[in-house]
């Protein structure tokens, strides 16, 4: 997908046809947001992106929709209008996608009655200031409360141009906003936003009615969308009258790393994702299809973490070998903790008992619980069924390279967080990719060529300056990953 010049918007247009957003109207316009598509000059599919806002369109029924709704940011809000794209919703993100229902209001300002919102102003409790948002009240924000104020705005001569809103005061502070979010050549879409303890006090009434009657002085219209019961109402009560309900989609983590951050979160070990699943909580969107979910313990939280699972019924497997030719790995299954197996064997598998016949089969001639699988062979998960766990080393206040004692990251730089979520540094997962197995496996070389695709043009300097530095360090006669990556 490539980014779309403004002298091509005009060829996306009439993909959106039909869309009254004012998110939409206002990128294609070129004043706010980002578009997308497979082809600027021809394209079969689009996707637009304003502030928390996503909207595709096009074909959904061709290989670019997949792709295109792959790359949705992580906190998005995502719109589509058809029965077809709301199943390529379903087939291509299934597991990041959460349902909303938005509501869609009359744009009709024959719909207002002044006189009744001039008295939502005149009710303003005693104590309380409605007051436009002059220049200085601008430079107030964003806000810890009002953080999305004001702040699509480049200056205050650009929000005189094209926004507006008002500002409730009490003993001089704002406690109630009510301004404009997206905007278009000749409309706004309204945000309101009021602090708690000020709340059920008809201050959002108020504030709201005198900038819908502000827009209409000017001749813009004050839309308004509602991803709420309580929004809803109040849109009803300042004279909006509902047009549609609609099925929206949040765009969030996967929903296996919040199942996954629930089963360890009260373990009493530290624990951090790793893997593909780190990569895009790193990214802040889904990079690709992921078939394992590996989990980082640290070595000295081995027994605790293994006794953890095996008595919340899940079987485990350690990893002793492998057949090069054909990429065959060897796993002996461990019953006791007790076993002397657990202190030479730093990775393990863990999977509940339905799900091991698609994961690992037992070798007979063998003698022992000893099981295979091939790389080549990849159940993806729908639910937490299989885990590869890897207990990497701590010393001190830094983090060690599990084979490779002179690689080495400081645990805060080490360990990051998404949600109150950790996750292992996006540099450290793509060193341990550089090994022998991502190099030349053919299942997974592609998909670590994909993991660096995405990774290396967002990673902090510092962070390619520390990959670097590790990769020379550990391959000092080179390896293929450093080719055209730095």
């Amino acid at each position: 997908m490539k980014i779309v010049s403004t002298e091509k918007l005009n060829n996306i247009a009439p993909l959106f046809n039909g869309w009254e957003d004012v998110a939409i109207l206002s990128c294609l316009q070129g004043h706010l947001g980002q578009v997308w598509a497979d082809d600027e000059d021809a394209p079969t599919v689009a996707k637009i992106v304003c502030m928390d806002f996503c909207y595709v369109a096009g074909d959904a029924g061709s290989p670019q929709a997949g792709e295109l709704l792959r790359g949705i940011p992580i906190g998005s809000e995502l719109q589509v209008n058809s029965d077809a794209w709301h199943q390529a919703v379903k087939e291509a993100i299934p597991n990041t996608t959460y349902p909303l229902t938005r509501f869609k209001f009359k744009k009709d300002a024959a719909l207002f009655d002044k006189e009744k919102l001039q008295s939502y102003i005149q009710a303003l409790p005693e104590g309380y200031v409605i007051a436009p948002i002059d220049e200085a009240m601008f430079r107030r924000f964003p806000t810890e409360v009002f953080d999305y104020h004001c702040t699509q705005f480049a200056s205050y001569a650009d929000f005189q141009k094209y926004g507006a809103g008002f500002v409730v005061l009490y003993e001089g502070e704002p406690v109630c906003v009510a301004s404009s979010c997206t905007y278009s050549d000749n409309a706004i879409d309204i945000q309101i936003d009021t602090e708690a303890a000020h709340q059920r006090k008809g201050l959002a009434t108020a504030c709201a009615a005198c900038l819908i009657l502000a827009c209409l002085d000017k001749g813009i219209f004050p839309c308004w969308d509602a991803d709420c019961d309580e929004s809803r109402y109040l849109a009803e009560k300042l004279g909006y009258q509902l047009e549609r309900a609609c099925l929206s989609y949040e765009i969030d983590m996967h929903r296996l790393i919040y199942k996954a951050h629930n089963l360890f979160k009260n373990s009493g070990f530290d624990y951090a994702i790793c893997g593909g699943f780190a990569l895009d909580m790193f990214a802040g969107k889904e990079i690709r299809e992921h078939g394992d979910f590996d989990i980082l313990v640290f070595g000295e939280d081995k027994r605790h973490t293994m006794q953890f699972l095996l008595d919340n019924g899940w079987l485990a497997f350690g990893r002793f070998g492998e057949n090069g030719a054909v990429w065959q790995f060897l796993f002996y299954k461990v019953n006791d903790i007790t076993d002397s197996f657990w202190d030479d064997c730093t990775n393990f598998w863990v999977i509940k008992p339905d799900c091991l016949p698609q994961v690992l089969q037992k070798i007979d001639r063998i003698q022992g619980e000893v099981y295979t699988y091939q790389a080549r062979k990849w159940h993806v998960q729908d639910d937490i069924e299989f885990i590869e766990l890897a207990f990497d080393k701590k010393e001190g206040s830094e983090y060690v390279a599990r084979e490779n004692p002179r690689i080495a990251r400081s645990m805060d730089k080490a360990i990051l967080y998404r949600d109150g979520i950790p996750y292992l540094a996006p540099e450290i997962i793509l060193f341990y990719k550089t090994d022998r197995y991502s190099s030349e496996n053919a299942y997974a070389k592609p998909r670590t060529a994909a993991d660096f695709q995405a990774i290396m043009p967002i990673l902090p300097e510092e962070s390619k300056a520390w990959l670097l530095d590790a990769i020379k360090t550990a391959y000092p006669d080179g390896t293929p990953w450093l080719e055209g990556m730095f």
